[in-house]
């Protein structure tokens, strides 16, 4: 999957980024979905080691813990 550059500039504006270049839009995007997919990929990680194939909102907060307990 891959954020259009309008979806991102629209996400940095509800955090108030007013004004950015388009390389650190897409930049901004290339870490957005990188860190999607490392918590997606740990929360099915989860949800496999209980013998489950779906991933539940407790899988998708504690890959989230996990991901910042490590830093």
């Amino acid at each position: 999957m891959e954020l259009s550059i309008g979806t991102t500039r629209e996400l940095l504006k509800q955090y108030g980024v007013e004004r950015a270049k388009q390389e650190a839009v897409t930049e901004f995007a290339t870490v957005l979905e990188q860190y999607a997919g490392f918590i997606s990929e740990e929360a099915a990680y989860l949800a496999e080691k209980e013998g489950r194939k779906t991933v539940k909102e407790r899988d998708v907060i504690s890959a989230i813990r996990n991901t910042h307990a490590s830093e």
